[in-house]
């Protein structure tokens, strides 16, 4: 038999063979993974090189614009007096003009920044018609009242933003139009109506946007529910200079009726207007509650102490039943809210308050018996150290009180210490 056709040196040529192939293939691996290393590398140090590249032009762009604007007010802060009517609404009307061709040109659909550069020129140019029609009205009206410039100047910035705005992603213009219009149906609605259903009309607009931006408006919703409450509550306070009472019942259930809305889980699904509501009715409320109940609880100390009481309840329960979000938050203000109410009884009749507070915070603690619900048996802790000091106060007046006070306040403080050690262990 031919050497060749040995069996053994045949697998020793194949062994060979499959050695240099897997050879060929680690060298190729290593190869593809330097290059791989290599090609990120050059691919990071781009990026970010292009990053700052395409910032740089843009932060120049509007130090340049600032720098006109500067010097552009400093020129006219000197001659403007002695410019006639027709020369500074010209002046104001060619700025607008300008600015709003300069943004068109802007291709905003090349990249984000001359989408953002066209916003501000377009802003600018709306804003700019505004003095423009300021100025004529003012002055070309034979001094006019003042709704009837805000009304002519609102309603141009309206249609200017609008049509810049329309119906495309362009947020800022989209603010000034939702912004301007209240504005303008305030300014009408003073021609027509008093002080208070002008702020009627104002708060319908909000609540009608407030209502789009919810549950209709898909794009930039949260600007309509955001711009839509401001405006409810900005009515509301028009309402106030001729009806205090009524104001602050519908600021307040304006604010209160943002945060059931943002907070009641199933209203809202989308959660940029959801948390941006709850979070603009969460200050309203902080500002008009302690207000409202002030003024409510001079006129029937029973009456508001009950009803704030039921709020807090309800906020509670619906917070224990999972109903709201961020639920031990709610359950811990609703608790808080219950045992306000009950104080706040105490304006017209103490006795009433003292025994509804001491009902609340038992029962408050004896919810807390639950390894869920801690938070409640603190704020009921917190409530037996205020109602039972004052209880034994009310009821057992006298120089004499003092030692009792001290011995049931201590033996309510051992008591919530006993109870939150048992919980914790």
């Amino acid at each position: 038999m031919p050497f060749w056709r040995n069996e053994s040196v045949s697998d020793f040529a194949v062994m060979d063979a499959n050695t240099d192939a897997n050879t060929d293939a680690v060298t190729d691996a290593v190869t593809d993974q330097v290059t791989g290393v290599e090609g990120v590398d050059s691919q990071v140090h781009p990026t970010g090189l292009r990053a700052v590249q395409g910032a740089l032009p843009e932060a120049l762009g509007y130090l340049g614009g600032l720098l006109i604007l500067g010097g552009s007010v400093s020129f006219l802060s000197r001659v403007w007096d002695s410019v006639p009517l027709g020369g500074r609404v010209g002046i104001a009307a060619a700025a607008a003009v300008v600015l709003a061709f300069a943004g068109w040109l802007l291709d905003e659909r090349a990249i984000s920044a001359l989408r953002r550069l066209r916003a501000v020129l377009w802003t600018a140019s709306t804003i700019a018609t505004g003095i423009a029609v300021g100025l004529a009205a003012a002055q070309g009206l034979q001094n006019p009242p003042a709704r009837t410039v805000v009304m002519l100047v609102a309603l141009s910035v309206g249609l200017q933003s609008g049509l810049m705005w329309a119906g495309r992603d362009r947020p800022v213009n989209l603010a000034v139009h939702l912004v301007a219009w209240p504005v303008a149906i305030g300014a009408i609605s003073a021609h027509l109506v008093s002080t208070t259903w002008q702020g009627l009309a104002i708060w319908t607009v909000g609540a009608i946007g407030i209502w789009l931006g919810l549950f209709r408006v898909r794009r930039w919703s949260v600007l309509w529910a955001l711009i839509g409450g401001g405006s409810a509550l900005v009515g509301a306070a028009f309402v106030a200079s001729r009806s205090e009472g009524i104001a602050l019942g519908i600021a307040l259930g304006t604010a209160l009726g943002l945060l059931a809305l943002g907070m009641i889980r199933g209203v809202v699904d989308e959660p940029g207007p959801r948390i941006g509501i709850s979070i603009l009715g969460a200050i309203a409320t902080l500002q008009l509650a302690p207000t409202s109940i002030g003024y409510f609880s001079d006129q029937s100390g029973v009456l508001t102490g009950v009803v704030v009481w039921v709020v807090g309840g309800a906020i509670f329960l619906a917070a224990v039943g999972q109903l709201l979000w961020v639920p031990r938050l709610c359950e811990v203000i609703g608790a808080a809210v219950m045992v306000i109410g009950a104080a706040v009884i105490a304006t017209q009749v103490t006795a009433l308050a003292l025994g509804l507070g001491l009902v609340t915070s038992l029962i408050l603690i004896g919810v807390g018996t639950r390894p869920e619900r801690t938070s409640s048996s603190l704020v009921g802790a917190g409530g037996l150290l205020i109602f039972v000091p004052w209880t034994l106060s009310h009821f057992f007046p006298g120089e004499g009180r003092v030692p009792v006070l001290i011995t049931v306040t201590g033996i309510v403080i051992l008591a919530v210490a006993i109870h939150l050690l048992r919980r914790r262990a």
